[in-house]
């Protein structure tokens, strides 16, 4: 059987260049699979083309490779849903929740899952009372955008915090949405867990040259090292794999995310956030994991890279 598929990257976000690594990742794969006739759409905003390309092809089955915005706010999936399309990646409703920080962080809080201590600001309807965040934060604090991802608009004021401080940082979020989180922050280790079906892949440790995993670290070689595994006690690696998958099933996931922490000196576990489309550039965490959990089955990551994309595309068809 050959399954017509489309290759959707780009988008509008501000994550769109990320996409059209990605896009540009899985295609390589996609066009030695014989068992797929494959066909590449740039989306720039337009659903009635989309649609008619999608028709026009005759298409089985979308590979979403969007990042951010309508990729992964569940706008894109739910325009699928309603034309019966088929896609990788979580349904709509999943996606809706876990683009937005403020309710991933409320279902952690509501399941005894940790993160950081947080406040959301609706800048659209609501003054910043600067003198409640300095005597809340103290002196440290993270800021960023509540419905983005790639760490854009982010910024860590550490040890500094004072109110012109703060309100660069909010102006700087505000480019990108009017919803704002302020967040606890938190020094240690960056970790990240990708989950395929519902199963942790090795934790990764990120260990970025710059002064956070910032969008050039994540996105440009050599910018950050990795330790994979990452070097953990075995009851705390386990412990975080049982996050990540509570999470992942308590946002209602399917065929492949993400979920990011942080780990204090003391050994303290932190969600961050969950992506439910996460990178699958040459750099991305997703593929480093893949590659660890299955290296003694295709011994290249290439190879194992392979193995990655035609998986995502078997669940998405079951």
């Amino acid at each position: 059987m050959v399954v017509n598929l489309a290759l959707i990257f780009g988008g509008t976000s501000s994550e769109r260049e990320v996409s059209l690594k990605t896009g540009k990742s899985v295609q390589k794969v996609l066009s030695s699979l014989p068992s797929v006739r494959n066909f590449s759409f740039d989306f720039k905003g337009d659903y009635s083309l989309l649609l008619d390309f999608i028709i026009s092809n005759d298409i089985d089955l979308v590979f979403i490779a969007l990042h951010g915005g309508e990729g992964e706010n569940g706008t894109m999936q739910f325009f699928l849903e309603e034309n019966n399309i088929q896609y990788t990646g979580s349904d709509s409703a999943a996606s809706k929740i876990a683009i937005n920080k403020n309710s991933t962080k409320k279902i952690c809080i509501d399941n005894y899952l940790p993160t950081p201590q947080w406040d959301f600001l609706r800048l659209d309807k609501q003054v910043v009372n600067f003198k409640y965040f300095l005597e809340k934060y103290n002196d440290s604090c993270v800021v960023k955008p509540s419905n983005d991802g790639s760490s854009v608009g982010m910024s860590i004021i550490d040890k500094s915090l004072d109110e012109k401080c703060l309100k660069d940082a909010i102006n700087k979020c505000k480019k990108i949405s009017s919803h704002v989180i302020v967040e606890e922050y938190i020094r240690g280790r960056e970790l990240t867990v990708s989950i395929i079906d519902g199963i942790a892949l090795p934790v990764v440790e990120i260990i970025p040259k710059g002064k956070f995993y910032d969008y050039n670290s994540k996105y440009i070689k050599g910018q950050s090292e990795y330790k994979i595994p990452a070097k953990l006690d075995l009851d705390l690696e386990n412990q975080i794999k049982e996050y990540a998958e509570s999470l992942y099933e308590l946002v209602g996931c399917g065929h492949y995310s993400r979920v990011d922490f942080i780990l204090d000196e003391n050994n303290n576990v932190y969600i961050l956030e969950i992506n439910t489309l996460p990178g699958l550039t040459d750099t991305s965490l997703f593929p480093k994991a893949y590659h660890e959990e299955f290296k003694d089955i295709c011994n290249k990551s290439n190879k194992t890279y392979d193995l990655l994309v035609l998986e995502i595309i078997k669940l998405a068809l079951k």
